[in-house]
């Protein structure tokens, strides 16, 4: 009996044993299950990253990481001389994005890649940095050579695309600088290349040949600008106002999201300009913006909406919008200016009270052209009390590696990403690995674009809790904002599908 007992004891162990064993082998192949997904979704972020989803070139990240690499081999060959020529497609190319389908733009970009790739050859190396620019490095010989390469360059990327019923052309401007002669370091190098970029399109020529008499034109007409600018900023102020008027598009931190709609846990709002044109009506940011950051006139039209914006801020002190935070775009050359500091240094001394009731909107790009200024313009802020948003996150692909380098509070999510989430596996993919991102960093996420409910279940599952986008609110003027906000008052911040 006590044989019996023991066995019977022994084979009840073993069971328990199989079957602890059986749950540790399940759990095993899910903890690999979700490694493999994670790596897979890591793989796709860094191919992103890496190289430029349309022409497959290497991007301004790869660049970052193989320019030291190159420069540390040529220290070693005595006599090397290499060419730097940063290439620009004119404004042509936005033309063509705007008014033709997107797989012209598409292609076009593809066939400008290959040429370029083609002029490359084996022992030159290219490079995507911006969705209108490229970077192609080349050694040469003599100055023969590289006149020839240079013309080349801009003769390849205007010859004729060649579409049914159709041919396109475009222009280019290009930048040029020498290793060693201009410099031995990637951003001297990458410096003047792009002042000579800049002569070549402010003159209207198709190339230029970085020189220090070069840089003293281009900085002496910058200076005269600006002078101009400041002479008719004070006349411009006064008139702006009849013409240029804000709107408003609400940006909503929800608390929960449910079957029949969703709770609110704060209100705050993006400043939009509206331009009623005199003679020719209304006229759309996207069209009079770029003109106005081109010319410079975008100086006195930020510091116009920077005033009007603590103006109403102060006004709704009493009202439903008194708890509300508007975020304001900050225009790169606005970004770059030590005006703003002083602007805004001027105003939160008169108004303390309106420090946390503003958020500074700048542009990835406005961060990456000059890191180094960016860190410092972005400490200013810091020391102002002030939060800073990035808008239009991930159009760059190169923001997820350097991210950490600046002092930021927030990023958006750009709207290219939403418009096919959750349908696209990439688009999820990418969205998951940014709100994970911000997690970490302790960012606060914004997805822009949001225009369905379906939409904001998922980013709210995800992690995301702040949203802009029709599904929401449309954009409106202050008096329709202090309405929306009274509503959402009377309905205890509940928004209903």
């Amino acid at each position: 009996m006590a044989d019996s007992s023991e066995t019977e004891h022994l084979l009840q162990t073993i069971r328990l044993l199989e079957s602890e064993v059986s749950l540790l082998r399940e759990k095993n192949l899910k903890l690999a299950g979700d490694y493999e997904l994670q790596t897979l979704r890591q793989r796709q972020v860094e191919h992103r990253l890496n190289l430029h989803p349309i022409s497959g070139l290497p991007t301004h990240y790869r660049m970052d990481q193989d320019m030291p690499v190159l420069l540390e081999r040529w220290k070693h060959q005595p006599g090397i001389q290499v060419a730097f020529f940063l290439i620009q497609l004119d404004s042509q190319f936005d033309m063509i994005k705007r008014t033709l389908k997107l797989s012209v733009g598409e292609w076009v970009l593809y066939q400008i890649s290959e040429r370029l790739r083609a002029l490359a050859g084996e022992d030159g190396w290219l490079f995507h940095t911006r969705d209108n620019e490229f970077l192609l490095v080349k050694s040469f010989e003599s100055v023969p050579e590289l006149r020839q390469m240079t013309k080349a360059v801009t003769k390849r990327i205007a010859e004729p695309h060649l579409f049914s019923g159709f041919n396109l052309m475009l222009a280019s401007h290009v930048g040029v600088s020498l290793y060693p002669r201009d410099g031995q370091e990637k951003s001297e190098l990458l410096h003047y290349a792009d002042v000579a970029l800049g002569f070549a399109q402010e003159n209207k020529k198709p190339s230029a040949l970085y020189s220090s008499d070069l840089e003293d034109q281009v900085i002496e007409k910058m200076e005269l600008q600006n002078a101009i600018i400041k002479a008719i900023e004070a006349p411009a102020l006064r008139e702006i106002g009849q013409q240029f008027e804000l709107h408003f598009q609400p940006k909503i931190t929800l608390r929960s999201v449910g079957p029949e709609g969703a709770e609110v846990a704060s209100l705050g709002a993006e400043m939009l300009m509206r331009w009623k044109h005199p003679t020719k009506g209304t006229i759309s940011p996207g069209r009079f913006i770029p003109v106005a950051e081109e010319t410079g006139l975008i100086m006195p039209i930020g510091k116009w909406s920077l005033y009007q914006v603590f103006r109403r801020l102060q006004s709704w002190s009493s009202t439903a919008l008194k708890d509300v935070a508007v975020s304001v775009n900050i225009s790169p050359r606005q970004f770059r200016s030590s005006d703003l500091v002083e602007l805004l240094q001027r105003n939160l001394t008169d108004n303390p009270n309106l420090t946390e009731k503003l958020i500074l909107e700048v542009t990835e790009t406005s961060l990456f052209e000059d890191p180094f200024l960016a860190m410092q313009s972005l400490a200013e802020f810091k020391r102002l009390g002030l939060k800073v948003s990035v808008d239009d996150f991930g159009t760059g692909y190169s923001s997820l590696s350097h991210l950490h380098k600046f002092t930021l509070d927030e990023i958006k999510i750009d709207q290219s990403f939403v418009h096919g989430f959750p349908e696209t596996a990439q688009d999820v993919a990418i969205i998951r690995s940014l709100v994970s991102i911000a997690k970490e960093l302790n960012l606060n996420l914004v997805a822009e674009g949001v225009e369905r409910w379906e939409q904001v279940e998922h980013l709210f599952q995800l992690g995301c809790r702040t949203f802009q986008g029709f599904v929401m609110a449309k954009p409106m003027d202050e008096t329709q904002l202090l309405v929306y906000a009274e509503e959402l008052e009377k309905n205890q911040g509940f928004i209903r599908r």
